[in-house]
């Protein structure tokens, strides 16, 4: 048997247990840190199409959405087997010696090393072959067409290039041309150079290709090198970025919420407008005694009736003529008055009245 003291102490405890257990029902567990949320990072090349040994000039944008949070870093990658990184690179340049074509993407990153990378939709930079001055020159040339949509490409995808526009020489005057007696493809990737010694290549006569297949994700720099019986070569570059994933979307204002239309409302009576527009603010704003049962046109469920009349619950008349709806109770408008039967009534009468066409 318990003592009156031990009985007391008891209740005491369980009133200070509830007591807990409600103060932790108030106010709960505490709230997460909040997401980093990823910054965003725009890119634009000055000009797509260049000779090589020209200055490329690239402009970036970036921002972060976190409160306090900036963006860190800039890596620009160039698409040649380079980069840039720095702390604050919106404008940069570029320089390529070799002549190609070359996708270009910008990668960020902000104080907590959330990312956002251009990666999918990169800038394409077309490097032309800067010929020579002197009339002399016997230096090849190398050519590297795509014969694939693009080199933005998934894992498991073969890329076709042809080398058929590769010559021996830039220059067409001389009575004995140089010819190209080797084309050498090495896809960037590790895999071993594929070598071709068919002079016949450099007339257009062969229709082979270069092929390949990538297997994982990444980006890779593809170079055609020709060598020349005067053992004198040339070299060509072709980025090829391979998504193993789908890169994250990345949004401008991730805490904005954006509602695209195609016009604003024209009115927002409910007796008269007709648009999508206006509809769509009206819905919101005004209710009606039913309404549609979601998706369905003939189905409807009561909104500010307390039913949808039938002939079984008594609400239509045996002959169709007449329909009778219970309202709820308690129903105010804006101005705080109560809804009654007689603000129906006026409410059909306004439209019959208005005889809006």
């Amino acid at each position: 048997m318990l003592s009156e003291h031990n009985r007391k102490f008891l209740v005491v405890m369980a009133i200070v247990i509830m007591g807990a257990t409600a103060f932790a029902g108030c106010f709960g567990s505490p709230p997460p840190p909040p997401q980093n949320l990823k910054p965003f990072a725009t890119a634009t090349v000055g000009k797509s199409v260049v000779l090589a040994g020209e200055a490329v000039p690239f402009t970036g944008q970036a921002t972060d959405p976190d409160q306090g949070d900036s963006v860190k870093s800039w890596r620009w990658d160039w698409g040649d087997g380079t980069n840039t990184t720095g702390a604050n690179l919106s404008t940069a340049t570029h320089t390529y010696t070799v002549h190609g074509t070359y996708y270009v993407n910008l990668n960020v990153s902000d104080t907590h090393d959330a990312t956002y990378d251009t990666i999918a939709t990169p800038l394409r930079v077309e490097v032309l072959v800067n010929f020579p001055d002197t009339k002399d020159n016997r230096e090849p040339v190398a050519v590297l067409i795509l014969w694939s949509d693009t080199t933005v490409i998934k894992p498991g995808t073969s890329i076709n290039w042809g080398a058929q526009g590769s010559r021996g020489s830039w220059n067409a005057s001389y009575k004995t041309l140089p010819k190209v007696v080797t084309y050498a493809m090495d896809y960037g990737d590790g895999t071993a150079v594929e070598t071709h010694d068919n002079v016949s290549l450099e007339t257009g006569n062969w229709t082979g290709n270069f092929t390949h297949t990538y297997n994982t994700g990444g980006k890779f720099v593809a170079k055609l090198t020709v060598t020349t019986n005067e053992s004198k070569t040339d070299s060509t570059m072709w980025t090829v970025i391979v998504l193993a994933t789908a890169p994250t979307p990345g949004l401008k204002n991730p805490t904005t919420f954006t509602h695209l239309t195609f016009g604003q409302p024209n009115n927002l009576d409910p007796a008269i407008a007709y648009d999508s527009a206006s509809g769509e603010v009206i819905q919101q704003v005004y209710e009606t005694l039913i309404t549609y049962n979601g998706a369905s046109a003939d189905q409807f469920v009561p909104l500010l009736a307390t039913e949808v009349p039938t002939v079984a619950n008594g609400g239509i008349s045996a002959d169709g003529l007449n329909y009778t709806f219970h309202l709820k109770a308690g129903v105010k408008f804006h101005s705080g008055h109560t809804m009654d039967a007689d603000d129906v009534v006026y409410s059909f009468a306004r439209v019959l009245r208005m005889n809006w066409p």
